[in-house]
């Protein structure tokens, strides 16, 4: 009896390793086909295919419509303000779950990234500035007001640059 079930056991073991490469092989032809036929297809709008545009911009619709409408929750909590208002007539605000959508949170990140790399170059010219008053004032032996000096210390570049008693 045990000669049965091993051989109904050898059977369903190499159907199962048959069934395993079928849907592999089978997953790598449709990946290559399918690569295949997404390149066409964008060979034939660039070349002006009406039903192949249409389909991109269908497909161009639908990214769209998703990254302005899909929320995804941050993590953080915001303050919004409500339409009721205390007795000092100061609008009342709830605390909620920020839910932005994909858009928003890429504008957010790029703008924090431009305004960093905005504040770093102001720091940088700044600084410049600082040091090149700075070595102007030493060579020229003209020198600064202290209320100048004290200024550029704190990084401030306005009283070294407006000093009325410039001399030649």
């Amino acid at each position: 009896m045990s000669g049965v079930n091993d051989e109904v056991l050898l059977l369903v073991a190499l159907v199962l390793i048959n069934g395993v490469f079928d849907a592999v092989v089978v997953a790598w032809l449709a990946g290559r086909r399918s690569r295949q036929a997404l390149m066409k297809l964008v060979h034939e709008a660039a070349t002006g295919d009406e039903e192949a545009l249409k389909f991109l911009y269908e497909i161009g619709d639908v990214l769209i419509g998703w990254a302005s409408a899909e929320r995804i929750p941050t993590g953080n909590t915001i303050k919004v303000a409500t339409d009721k208002t205390d007795e000092q007539g100061q609008i009342i605000y709830k605390e909620t779950k920020e839910v932005l959508s994909p858009i928003q949170l890429m504008a957010r990140t790029i703008g924090s990234y431009v305004i960093m790399k905005v504040k770093g170059q102001v720091g940088g010219t700044k600084n410049q500035m600082k040091q090149m008053l700075m070595d102007e004032a030493a060579e020229t032996g003209i020198g600064l007001s202290p209320t100048a000096l004290q200024a550029l210390a704190r990084g401030k570049v306005g009283p070294a640059l407006l000093r009325s008693d410039c001399r030649s």
